[in-house]
């Protein structure tokens, strides 16, 4: 008899399940007592995942709001959970952290957990931000335990009476080491050539791409500062949105939309960049911030929620107030012609990384949580 703890992880992009969950998921599934399966819709990024031999279940999941997708997502889940019998589902994001969570109870599993990667009510204000606030506290009575990654949205939740439905959890986030090998011991240089920024981030609204490029502009235009270019990593809906802006803006000869890569190209392209620029109005914990860190890359972003933890201000980048595009172009121009000031914060970053963004640990805390609640 198999008495494998079984745990189904839930995802509305096989991009990003590949980029976020492949490597701790792999992990867990090798674990003696273990196994791990991963849903998310089908791609280039879910047929990679197969071929690494990590047990995929595709669903057709996506972030339609409409009423009928959402019954149609609850109700395909619930046919997996119960098909699966998983003893744990664990949920990610809001839209399938929704609708997986709603279908999971409805599909009696055990145990439920929601991870949060940060609060989509936190880019709003006024009447919609409390419609969310309160939807959000709603859902965590479909979950036994809500899981954070920065102590922001942990607090947030016990001050406000979330544990009333469901026990909260602080693990953190972390990325895995072993992909960086090869470049965590190199001895990173200042480049006095050409400039490359780049934004690892999904092309949607909670990332905030208007006002990087509004800084954009402002470095063209008030520091004549063009000996540069901003590579964009990532996908999404506003593809042809932000393209258009861009050449509205007159900023298109500078940016180049490079789109979603394979693990082993992003690092290089990374580790190849002078800085790494995130707008965000809200983050879990930055993944691609952390693994700029590790590779030694200074960082601008916004002083959010989650970002905050990743950049030690003044140690391994800057954090510019939300919305400050000036501060935000000035900072930028500063890291990327001071070369002392980068050198710094280059070699702070890979330090920093080091001691705090292991993912080992994290996974630590995840088991511990399966196994105890």
């Amino acid at each position: 008899m198999n008495n494998d703890l079984m745990v189904i992880d839930l995802f509305n992009t096989d991009y990003g399940a590949y980029r976020l969950l492949r490597t701790r998921v792999e992990k867990v599934d090798k674990r003696k007592g273990f196994k791990n399966y991963l849903i998310c819709p089908d791609g280039i990024w879910s047929d990679k995942m197969k071929k690494m031999g990590i047990k995929v279940i595709n669903v057709n999941l996506s972030n339609s709001m409409k009423l009928s997708d959402i019954k149609y997502e609850i109700k395909e889940l619930v046919k997996v959970f119960k098909e699966y019998k998983p003893d744990i589902v664990h949920t990610h994001a809001s839209k399938p952290g929704a609708t997986g969570r709603i279908a999971a109870k409805k599909a009696d599993v055990p145990l439920i957990i929601h991870q949060v990667h940060g609060f989509h009510f936190t880019q709003y204000k006024g009447i919609k931000r409390k419609i969310y606030e309160f939807v959000e506290k709603y859902l965590s009575k479909y979950c036994d335990i809500l899981l954070f990654q920065n102590m922001d949205e942990y607090n947030y939740c016990k001050d406000n009476g979330y544990e009333k439905n469901s026990a909260l959890r602080y693990i953190g986030n972390g990325i895995p080491f072993e992909e960086f090998k090869d470049y965590i011991k190199k001895d990173k240089k200042f480049n006095f050539d050409k400039k490359r920024i780049a934004c690892t981030a999904r092309w949607e609204g909670v990332k905030n791409h208007a006002m990087l490029f509004d800084s954009i502009k402002i470095l063209k235009e008030k520091y004549s500062f063009t000996n540069f270019e901003l590579n964009l990593y990532g996908e999404g809906v506003l593809e042809s949105d932000l393209k258009k802006k861009a050449n509205s803006m007159n900023i298109n000869d500078v940016i180049n939309f490079i789109g979603t890569l394979d693990r082993e190209d992003i690092i290089s392209e990374i580790y190849d960049s002078d800085l790494s620029v995130l707008t965000s109005f809200k983050e879990g914990k930055p993944r691609a911030l952390m693994e700029s860190s590790a590779l030694g890359v200074p960082i601008v972003a916004t002083d959010v929620i989650g970002t905050n933890e990743v950049v030690k201000n003044n140690r391994n980048g800057y954090l510019v107030k939300l919305g400050d595009s000036e501060n935000f172009a000035k900072r930028i121009y500063e890291l990327l012609n001071d070369s002392n000031k980068w050198k710094e914060f280059s070699d702070n970053a890979k330090l920093i990384a080091k001691d705090e963004f292991d993912e080992n640990k994290t996974i630590e805390n995840i088991i511990s949580v399966y196994l105890n609640g």
